[in-house]
């Protein structure tokens, strides 16, 4: 889960995760390996991450997208 999955450019959201009974766990774009954990990050554009346990041959993948505002506008 994300505490916020909207944020502005140079904000940050916290990712946290809890996953049982897997022989693995994987974390794209945070390297993460851990069962259970949080981790803040701060992406500069909307980011998918996905969480992939493993327990034998069988997968399963959960994706959170932060979306990230760029602020801006046109000029006037």
């Amino acid at each position: 889960t994300a505490s916020d999955k909207s944020i502005d450019r140079g904000d940050d959201t916290t990712l946290s995760w809890n996953v049982t009974d897997a022989d693995s766990v994987s974390i794209t774009k945070i390297n993460e390996n851990s069962f259970s954990g949080s981790k803040t990050i701060s992406p500069s554009s909307d980011t998918t991450y996905t969480v992939t346990a493993t327990k034998g041959s069988d997968t399963i993948s959960c994706p959170v997208t932060i979306d990230v505002d760029s602020g801006g506008g046109g000029a006037l």
